[in-house]
């Protein structure tokens, strides 16, 4: 093993301290409504999703879901969003951040991309939207 000195330990121990704290604050952040616009960059909506609670949440910062996976269209707001996207825009990108546990499959709505950092868990009964 190299010994490293005592300026690169401060430096490595000053990257594991940052890491350490934007990892325990993006963890501790929860979804809200209070979004700014930045934040959507080329999204029209974003829906987030933790184990209990799904959010979609509209380019102007409207709430369009709230609820849980098995509300509204059973997609966890996803559909929700995608029809807000085609009604409002005629295409465009919806981000997903999150997990997701879709209970239902609506019919597809073309011209509306998914995008984002999530994973969908799919079933025979919901896999149609998601893969068409």
């Amino acid at each position: 093993m190299s010994k490293i000195s005592r300026r690169e330990f401060i430096g490595l121990l000053g990257v594991g301290a940052v890491a350490l704290g934007s990892s325990k604050l993006a963890l501790s952040s929860s979804p809200s409504s209070e979004i700014p616009s930045s934040f959507f960059g080329s999204s029209l909506a974003v829906v987030f999703s933790s184990s209990q609670q799904c959010k979609a949440i509209g380019s102007n910062g409207e709430v369009i879901f709230s609820g849980t996976c098995s509300d509204g269209s059973g997609t966890c707001g996803i559909y929700e969003a995608m029809q807000y996207v085609n009604q409002n825009f005629g295409a465009g990108k919806v981000d997903l951040i999150g997990e997701f546990y879709p209970t239902s499959s609506p019919s597809p709505i073309p011209n509306v991309e998914l995008d984002g950092n999530a994973v969908i868990y799919l079933s025979p009964v919901t896999f149609h939207i998601f893969l068409v």
